[in-house]
């Protein structure tokens, strides 16, 4: 298998599933797949790659990141062939699967994340789903953790990473409305965002980059 095509697909995934507003339902986990599965599309064209080879990645990427079975993800990937070949088996899958094609070669990451989120949004809505609602923290949680590390004078470990992060005051609110939240802060000081399930990771990647 290419390992370009490989870290390409797992490198989107990676991206969407680290970004505070990912929610993990079927919803979400199938609008994602069919997006890979087009990305996928358009590099086995571009590079020449076999099928077989660009679905055992996007299989790859659902099976360890999301824990999906096998038998779910070949029913997926048989969707997404299916849709693929022929507008009218899926009209919404399809054009899911041409967006994906159009992320091929794309730099700006962001772009592609944020546009992820604007299909899962749109499938929901057409679906007549409910908004998913998200953890907010009252105050930065990046910001308590400076603090608490400014205060310790070394790095926190990563028990007091999660025994700050289950301390922190926070409320669930609609994923629009937190993002409505947060573009208000970032109006007055950009801040990073860092997922409650990954605080500790996600720590570790940015705790230098903050201004002390």
């Amino acid at each position: 298998m290419s390992s370009e095509a490989l870290d390409e697909i797992d490198r989107l995934t990676a991206y969407v599933v680290e970004d505070w507003r990912w929610v993990q339902d079927d919803m979400s986990v199938v609008v994602l797949g069919m997006i890979l599965f087009g990305l996928g599309v358009e590099i086995g064209r571009a590079e020449r790659i076999h099928a077989t080879e660009i679905e055992s990645a996007v299989a790859h990427c659902l099976r360890t990141r999301f824990g999906a079975g096998s038998r779910w993800c070949s029913e997926l990937l048989a969707e997404a062939t299916a849709s693929a070949t022929s507008r009218s088996h899926h009209p919404g899958h399809y054009e899911l699967i041409e967006t994906g094609r159009t992320y091929r070669g794309v730099i700006d990451h962001q772009a592609l994340v944020d546009n992820v989120f604007a299909n899962i949004a749109s499938c929901r809505n057409a679906a007549g789903q409910p908004e998913p609602e998200v953890p907010v923290f009252l105050a930065p949680l990046h910001m308590l953790l400076a603090g608490r590390e400014r205060a310790k004078g070394s790095p926190l470990t990563e028990a007091e990473v999660l025994a700050i992060r289950d301390a922190a005051v926070c409320i669930r609110m609609p994923l629009s409305k937190a993002a409505k939240y947060y573009a208000e802060l970032d109006a007055r000081q950009p801040a990073p965002r860092l997922r409650p399930e990954n605080a500790w990771q996600q720590w570790q990647a940015i705790r230098e980059q903050i201004e002390w």
